[in-house]
């Protein structure tokens, strides 16, 4: 376990630990704002860094609220209070209440002021922010240079998760002024018309993965015998592939695996069931979300996915007839690819909960970034496995600067996913059955990539205090890599 000051301590040396930052001249609100729906610059492994403060029960129970730095919750609550530069880039609740200010660079005036119901329904339009399936989000980017203090007066027993991204220390970053949000109101309308879908992914941020970018489309019928595999894309040279889409008969690709190699590699860096890739586990299901769709007979990922010097897309069949299906692909032919571009990554791990033992996600050496995750659980009971606490070692850490406050809370939900289905663009749940501890759920963590220098370990708690045997979890985690 650790302290609320061993958090404190974590996020300050990150920042004094960090290089320059050099992917881009000036962070302001416009540009966060821009960032919100370039996922093409995802496979860019920056130095910036995440940190959560969130009111995860420090006694290691099931008491995931009213925990605060310093204050309590009815007066000033502390949520937050961390040295710059940096940007708020996710706010989360399960009961919002009483009035939250967020104080930038020292200033003793709040740059934001408004009730906390306020914040995420009435400042930027969903679903930017607004209404989860039991939970209140909000995406909003708030931008500081040096300090950023949040605090609610009036929080009571506050459920709360504060994501904060943080930049090297001569980083140039425009603090938020309260009159941006007018300011910048068309900047807002494009990435909610983007991430309704109405718009659009601007290819701005492909073209800083390689030069000479140019554009190509590849469309083929595939077809892959019973217990047979098969190539659905192949290029030599630089590139990176933008969108990958499969029209093929519904439940076809329950019974298959992708395996995707770069650059020449013997090992697959993509090894997963078919489904996971477009965000769903069984073909029952349907999502349309900023880097993924499945509806009917159609699927579409659109990872971005680079590669220095060949590229193999590969589909296994392992069911028992033959398997027929439409591939469109989408890519970027580069003369050389940019430096400090990750490779893409996906990784699948399926396990039985025991007692005391919890999930792992992923356990990665390397370089890199973690950009999402799909998650299903099953058992033939109902079961409290929600009640676990996502968390996630960064760089060898003994006490994680990220540690979420429960299972739905991570997918930006809450109450068990008390209002049903929903699917957002970074978000959402698409399968929920609780009498039989059923789940099927998804997040991409688009303004809030978890980079990580020398390793990442990602886990979930089941149940209060990984109390629920017996439950079948399945992950498929998507991250990048430099090689």
């Amino acid at each position: 376990m650790y302290s609320v000051l061993r958090m404190l301590i974590v996020a300050l040396l990150l920042m004094i630990a960090l290089p320059v930052w050099s992917s881009q001249s000036t962070i302001n609100y416009p540009s966060l704002l821009n960032s919100l729906c370039d996922i093409g610059s995802l496979p860019i492994c920056d130095t910036s860094r995440i940190v959560v403060f969130s009111s995860w029960d420090r006694t290691g129970g099931n008491i995931d609220r009213g925990q605060f730095l310093s204050g309590n919750g009815s007066a000033a609550a502390v949520l937050a209070d961390v040295k710059g530069p940096g940007a708020i880039v996710r706010l989360w609740s399960a009961n919002p209440r009483g009035t939250i200010c967020i104080y930038l660079d020292g200033s003793s005036k709040p740059a934001i002021k408004c009730s906390m119901s306020d914040y995420f329904l009435h400042r930027v339009p969903d679903p930017i922010s607004g209404r989860s399936s039991g939970g209140f989000i909000s995406y909003e980017p708030i931008p500081f240079a040096k300090s950023c203090r949040v605090v609610v007066y009036g929080a009571g027993d506050l459920y709360y998760q504060v994501s904060v991204r943080l930049y090297p220390v001569r980083t140039h970053v425009q603090t938020y002024k309260s009159s941006d949000i007018q300011s910048y109101v068309a900047y807002i309308k494009k990435a909610v018309s983007v991430w309704r879908g109405e718009s659009m992914v601007s290819r701005d941020g492909y073209m800083r993965l390689g030069n000479s970018g140019r554009r190509e489309w590849q469309r083929r019928i595939v077809v892959v015998p019973a217990g047979r595999k098969a190539v659905i894309f192949q290029k030599n040279g630089a590139g990176c592939i933008g969108k990958l889409g499969f029209t093929v008969k519904r439940g076809s690709l329950d019974k298959c695996t992708l395996r995707f190699y770069w650059d020449k590699e013997n090992k697959p860096a993509v090894s997963v069931p078919a489904l996971s890739l477009f965000g769903v586990s069984s073909s029952s299901e349907n999502i349309k979300s900023l880097l993924t769709s499945a509806k009917g007979a159609d699927y579409a990922a659109r990872f971005a996915m680079p590669y220095a010097r060949h590229a193999r897309l590969e589909i296994v069949n392992h069911g028992t007839s033959s398997l027929v299906l439409r591939a469109d692909v989408t890519s970027f032919r580069f003369r050389r690819l940019a430096e400090h571009v990750g490779r893409f990554h996906a990784n699948f791990r399926q396990a039985v909960t025991k007692p005391d033992v919890p999930f792992e996600v992923v356990n990665v050496k390397g370089r890199g970034r973690l950009i999402g995750l799909v998650l299903a659980t099953h058992a033939k009971r109902s079961s409290k496995c929600l009640e676990g606490d996502d968390y996630i070692l960064v760089d060898g850490e003994k006490s994680s600067s990220i540690h979420g406050t429960g299972t739905e809370d991570y997918f930006n939900c809450g109450w068990m996913f008390k209002d049903g289905l929903i699917s957002r663009a970074l978000y959402g749940v698409t399968a929920l059955d609780l009498t039989r501890a059923h789940i099927s759920a998804y997040r991409w963590h688009v303004p809030d990539p978890i980079s990580f220098d020398r390793s990442m370990l990602f886990r979930f708690e089941h149940g209060e205090i990984n109390t629920s045997p017996g439950i079948t979890y399945s992950a498929a985690a998507f991250y990048y890599l430099t090689e």
